[in-house]
């Protein structure tokens, strides 16, 4: 029942990055910064192992994927400030927002599974 339940939270959990992935990649024309090449490639590129990663973890259940999808997301975070797109206010809020959604996420997955809760009746 507790595998379960596990693989439950992590369809749901891979659900959300992929979610967070698509909405990386379409990003750059649904907020109009399309035309800021650095900003729309990173998203792009960005978004790829994003959905790759969580898809992945959805059969192996295993944390090199959550590694993955930590380093990811970091990178998005910093992204803008790397490759100088801080000027563009809409490529840095979804960079910025796509990545600590997925890092935290992954962050957080990382620590349940090396320190379940410990559970009383």
């Amino acid at each position: 029942m507790k595998l379960l339940k596990r693989a439950d939270e992590n369809t749901m959990l891979n659900a959300v990055h992929v979610t967070a992935a698509i909405w990386l990649f379409v990003s750059p024309w649904l907020l109009g910064y399309s035309v800021n090449l650095t900003a729309s490639w990173n998203a792009w590129i960005a978004a790829i192992p994003i959905a790759g990663f969580a898809l992945s973890a959805l059969t192996q259940l295993q944390a090199q994927e959550e590694w993955g999808l930590l380093t990811v997301g970091l990178w998005a975070i910093v992204a803008p400030w790397v490759l100088g797109f801080t000027g563009e206010a809409s490529a840095l809020w979804s960079h910025v927002g796509a990545g600590a959604l997925v890092s935290i996420l992954a962050a957080t997955d990382l620590w349940l599974t090396a320190h379940p809760p410990h559970l009383t009746a």
